[in-house]
């Protein structure tokens, strides 16, 4: 790296000056390649800074500090060591231009400290309101599932002792009667603590980690909330533990929690005040209510989270679709299925070996309950004729009904039972085509045109039934035996599985956003390589679809 010409480049910048290189040099605990010193020149005041440029520059881009950090104002974006924040580096592309992209650094520099300085971005603190509060001395943590309801409740928690350190405080809480505890499988003795709502008028800003008073500023939160709220809370109470939402002028929440050893709150001129002798600890909520966790997932409100769904066949897409369906938050699914998990099964299923010798349905219901929060899953090992026909399952108690068991006969059945019945429940079936060559879901609704059983005709001169979707020429060999006829299989990959998962998902949310309105079948069409390398032979409608998906109207096929 040639420091002189770095140098020089810089110099050109009216408002990069004083400059000083010195390579393989140490700052902020941090090994660099090269570090430089220098003034920055803003349009509000000229701030000294280091650059740290690391070895792996490529891949972690360039460090700023604000040089005297400690009398420094505390403005946005500037951190620990006074190290700026330039760029959220999710999805950032680093160009491998060197002086190009240092200079743009600079000038990104020059706008975060001028606009802290100046005021402009101090709505930044309240984006990033939890980014500051972790930066407090000897903050611990606690897991919170945030209440919908905004008041003032008595919440219980329970130590997380294996990861205590020191006088860090790690805990998990909850608000009585919530099963937050019990989905996350955490035990052990409860204590009190209470939930606080702030809703001040003006924007609350985090504390100033370098000199906070964290005893003054819960006091001037406890300020905002009238005492006759707190009284029950706070009652013989000398070591209190307190979650804090503040609902900021714009709507939108900060979370901040204490805890303290000793010392006493006291009720004093209308409003709550810890004493003077009181010690408080910060706590950075990690917040696991569903709605939080989903947000990583869905930007609108999500339409299948209340759903009742049915799923009917647990095998290989069924298991793919159970788990898919629980990531998207749905909530309350019941799985149908009579099938033992055995070790031929491993290799195209979402169970691992550990599932082997256990019902497929009861296998995936522990499997999914342990790891996500928050979902109810009832379980029938069983055929799917044998719970209709005694009662214990329903198809009009559900807003959905997927058939995946990859049987055109049941599939024909759960059609027949709907339509005779006029359940305007959908029924979005999925099934496989053998190998590589492609896999179909479809839609039905009693009260559209076109039922399932549309989607198959009678050979003119053989009366036989086949099916006018598929993308395999009938009369062939497709089956493959492991033990007999017992041990009959079509061959496919589980990836085929977890595309015909995705789409029958897919499919169920167009329906919910309006975007289907018609009973249609979607076919997927695959390459057919290792298809073709078997022998097989396709049909015309694999040869006429053109394109990769094809969306049609089931009616449209009579």
């Amino acid at each position: 790296m040639d420091f002189t010409y770095i140098k020089e480049a810089l110099l050109d910048e009216c408002y990069i000056d004083n400059i000083v290189c010195r390579g393989e040099s140490q700052y902020a605990e941090i090994d660099y390649e090269l570090v430089i010193r220098c003034d920055l020149i803003t349009n509000v005041a000229i701030v000294p800074i280091i650059v740290g440029i690391p070895f792996e520059w490529e891949t972690k881009l360039f460090d700023f500090y604000v040089r005297d950090y400690n009398s420094f104002p505390f403005i946005p974006h500037v951190e620990r060591y006074g190290k700026m924040c330039l760029y959220d580096m999710e999805g950032v592309l680093i160009d491998d231009q060197f002086i190009g992209l240092l200079k743009q650094c600079f000038r990104r520099a020059a706008e975060v400290l001028s606009d802290g300085i100046s005021g402009n971005n101090h709505k930044d603190f309240i984006n990033e309101f939890n980014a500051y509060w972790l930066r407090l001395p000897n903050c611990g943590s606690v897991m919170f599932a945030v209440p919908k309801e905004k008041t003032c409740s008595r919440l219980y928690y329970s130590y997380n002792k294996r990861n205590r350190v020191n006088s860090e405080i790690d805990a998990y809480a909850e608000l009585l009667g919530t099963r937050v505890l019990k989905d996350w499988g955490i035990s052990g003795s409860l204590h009190r603590g209470c939930f606080i709502f702030v809703n001040p008028r003006e924007y609350i800003y985090p504390p100033d980690p370098r000199c906070a008073d964290l005893r003054e500023y819960v006091n001037l939160l406890l300020k905002y909330v009238d005492a006759h709220d707190l009284r029950g809370l706070f009652k013989n109470d000398d070591k209190p533990f307190i979650i804090f939402e503040i609902r900021q002028p714009d709507g939108n929440s900060s979370f901040v929690s204490i805890f303290t050893k000793h010392g006493h709150v006291s009720e004093n001129g209308g409003c709550f005040q810890f004493e003077k002798d009181a010690v408080l600890y910060p706590l950075n909520v990690r917040r696991i209510d569903k709605s939080y966790l989903m947000s990583r997932v869905d930007t609108d409100d999500n339409p299948l989270q209340e759903l009742r769904t049915l799923i009917v066949g647990a095998g290989s897409i069924g298991g793919y679709l159970a788990n898919f369906l629980a990531k998207t938050g749905c909530e309350n699914i019941t799985l149908v299925d009579n099938q033992i998990f055995a070790e031929e099964n491993i290799y195209r299923h979402v169970l691992d070996k550990s599932c082997v010798g256990h019902y497929k349905v009861d296998a995936l219901a522990k499997k999914i309950k342990a790891e996500t929060p928050s979902i109810s899953i009832n379980t029938r090992a069983d055929y799917i004729e044998n719970t209709v026909q005694e009662g214990s399952v329903d198809f009009a108690d559900y807003d959905v009904i997927f058939s995946v068991t990859g049987n055109h006969n049941i599939n024909r059945w759960i059609n027949k039972c709907v339509m005779q019945c006029d359940i305007k429940t959908p029924v979005i079936y999925a099934w496989n085509e053998p190998l590589d060559i492609g896999y179909h879901t479809a839609i039905v609704r009693a009260d559209r045109t076109g039922t399932f059983d549309d989607l198959f005709a009678r050979d003119d001169e053989t009366n036989t039934l086949y099916d006018l979707t598929a993308f395999c020429a009938r009369d062939q060999q497709l089956t493959r035996k492991m033990a007999g006829c017992g041990g009959s299989f079509i061959p496919y990959g589980s990836e085929i599985s977890i595309q015909s998962a995705t789409a029958a998902i897919d499919l169920l949310k167009r329906y919910y956003t309006g975007r289907n309105t018609t009973n249609e079948i979607v076919s997927y069409k695959g390459e057919g390589y290792y298809f073709r390398k078997a022998g097989l032979r396709t049909t015309s409608a694999y040869e006429l679809q053109k394109e990769c998906i094809c969306r049609q109207r089931i009616v449209d096929l009579i």
